[in-house]
């Protein structure tokens, strides 16, 4: 059934009586059936019909009474601009023909009318033509996964032992020393103080910090460090 052989049509009631006329259709996803009509009665106003409510199409559409609030489907692409998968403008959608299990989109170019299998279609704000099923597939928009949902925490049985804190490693302390009694902290070093190997646990010039500190007295060099930094003056 082509779709443009219906819109304009006249619907009848069973008993002869006019109901309007058919103004547009609405198809399902793959556009091989119609699932909804849109008509317009005698005084302009619209109303929907379901697909399961036209008993007859021939010169007119016989019609049963039952009515929707709003269509079902997506709206006919007839008049929607038409590309191809590359994004060239090839025409217009001029007609779509619905079969039992196939569908095709008919574009009219600027020279001839071409048939389109409608799985090779995908109908939007445009429609776009892609050359096989492959290529479709391959371009279509990936669906994002949902986040996965966290799952509860697993109670302990009654048996088990309560977890335990991670036991924690409490930082060193600062050496009770005359270091600190004699407030060397944040002070500058006159002269350098190395260890046994000489490398440099603090360099002229550097403050004292808790880190040299603990340096000094790790290679018994805190009495010079302390020394060096109260009698040195700038």
């Amino acid at each position: 059934m082509e779709l443009s052989t219906i819109i304009g049509k006249q619907i009848l009631s069973p008993n002869g009586e006019s109901l309007g006329y058919a103004k547009g259709v609405y198809l399902n996803r793959d556009l091989t059936k119609v699932s909804a009509y849109s008509c317009i009665d005698e005084e302009e106003e619209e109303f929907f019909l379901p697909a399961r409510a036209i008993l007859a199409v021939g010169d007119a559409l016989i019609a049963g009474s039952a009515r929707i609030g709003a269509p079902t489907g997506i709206p006919s692409p007839v008049g929607k601009t038409v590309y191809t998968h590359l994004g060239e403008q090839i025409g217009i959608v001029s007609d779509i023909v619905t079969e039992e299990e196939t569908a095709a989109v008919i574009v009219c170019g600027t020279t001839d009318r071409t048939a389109y299998p409608a799985e090779l279609t995908a109908v939007a704000e445009s429609v776009i033509v892609y050359p096989d099923e492959c290529t479709k597939k391959a371009l279509a928009p990936k669906k994002r996964r949902a986040p996965a949902k966290n799952k509860p925490a697993e109670r302990p049985s009654s048996n088990a032992e309560p977890a335990r804190a991670p036991e924690q490693t409490a930082p060193a302390p600062l050496p009770e020393s005359s270091c600190c009694r004699f407030g060397i902290l944040g002070k500058q070093v006159k002269k350098s103080v190395y260890d046994s190997q000489g490398f440099p646990i603090v360099n002229a010039g550097e403050k004292v910090t808790a880190e040299t500190v603990l340096r000094a007295r790790k290679n018994n060099r805190l009495l010079e460090l302390t020394v060096n930094t109260l009698t040195n003056v700038w």
